[in-house]
């Protein structure tokens, strides 16, 4: 029998709710200028749309379908006769042929976990008050709001350990040189060469990857996940070879930390089905790791417009828009 209120089901409602937001870059390679996410007002615009998608009609929206673990493309999934949403309605499980398809009955069966005993604890008090806040907004005719949602994921959050921190580099690291226009137009070539041909298309999309993974239970979706960090990894192995103006060090410094960070991040994406909860960590920090990168990317734009570095069309360096020749 198909199971609901694991921690990945939980993950999943999470992410289609709209919790994490959905970060869109446009393409780096025009202007990094041009690099957005999204705002909280536009979150809360993805939480309403997600909240009323129905796909089969049978009044479980979308999003419900995967707290139930129910096919959002049958309106009665375990074909015994009883649309999903009027099984809901009336307390009975939409995943169980009735008549012996009582939902308190099932909610009273303990899953097995693989978690630790005391997170396992935490896992189950929190699945059911996902449950119970969901089954109380049905009763009063209302949806979850952004406020519920948020307290479940910060609660479930709570209850696994903090992911460890990357290593943070610092300005000393780096060979330095001294600041002329010359150098600093090698610089941003170098920096521009590696962008160019290893920045993500995708980048600030994984969530959406990971999102439609969990909705399609695929975790071949996961692959471009895999893609991605090596394509960070590399960039950032090359960052830290290249000898930077003095007056770029601070900049360049926190790209560097900003793409191991995101790094790491991408990684804890990519364990969804293996350690759903580290994900969902890994998921609340993608979007910070999404605006940080983006900013750091500004301003190093902003880097070469106030020192009149102007790149020819041809160079690497114009990837930065700083204007062209």
């Amino acid at each position: 029998m198909k199971r609901f209120l694991s921690a990945p089901v939980i993950v999943a409602v999470v992410i289609s709710l709209g919790l994490v937001g959905v970060a869109v870059a446009s393409n780096f390679s025009t202007s990094p200028k041009n690099t957005a996410v999204t705002d909280t007002p536009k979150l809360k615009a993805v939480l309403a749309d997600n909240q009323i998608v129905d796909s089969d009609n049978d009044n479980l929206a979308d999003w419900e379908e995967t707290l139930w673990n129910t096919d959002a493309n049958n309106p009665d999934t375990d074909g015994d006769g009883t649309k999903d949403g009027e099984e809901v309605k009336i307390g009975r499980n939409p995943l169980v042929k009735g008549p012996k398809d009582s939902l308190a009955e099932t909610l009273e069966k303990k899953e097995p976990v693989n978690t630790p005993k005391e997170e396992a604890q935490k896992i189950d008090l929190l699945s059911r008050d996902l449950l119970q806040k969901y089954l109380t907004a049905k009763k009063e005719g209302r949806s979850l709001t952004v406020e519920d949602v948020t307290e479940i994921a910060d609660g479930l959050v709570g209850a696994i350990e903090e992911t460890p921190r990357t290593h943070t580099s610092v300005p000393s690291d780096f060979v330095y040189h001294p600041s002329t226009p010359a150098s600093m137009r090698t610089y941003g070539n170098a920096v521009g060469e590696l962008f160019v041909a290893y920045f993500p298309k995708d980048f600030g999309q994984e969530g959406i990857v990971v999102e439609r993974a969990l909705r399609e239970q695929n975790e071949g979706r996961l692959a471009s996940l895999t893609q991605n960090i090596k394509a960070y990894q590399t960039i950032s192995a090359g960052l830290k070879k290249i000898s930077v103006p003095e007056n770029a060090l601070i900049t360049h410094t926190e790209l560097v930390n900003s793409l191991d960070s995101f790094i790491t991040t991408i990684t804890g994406l990519s364990e969804v089905f293996r350690d759903p909860l580290q994900s969902l960590q890994a998921l609340k920090n993608w979007q910070d790791g999404v605006t940080r990168i983006a900013d750091v990317l500004n301003e190093l734009s902003y880097y070469f417009e106030n020192n009149n570095i102007v790149f020819n069309r041809s160079e690497f360096g114009s990837t930065f828009d700083s204007g062209v020749e």
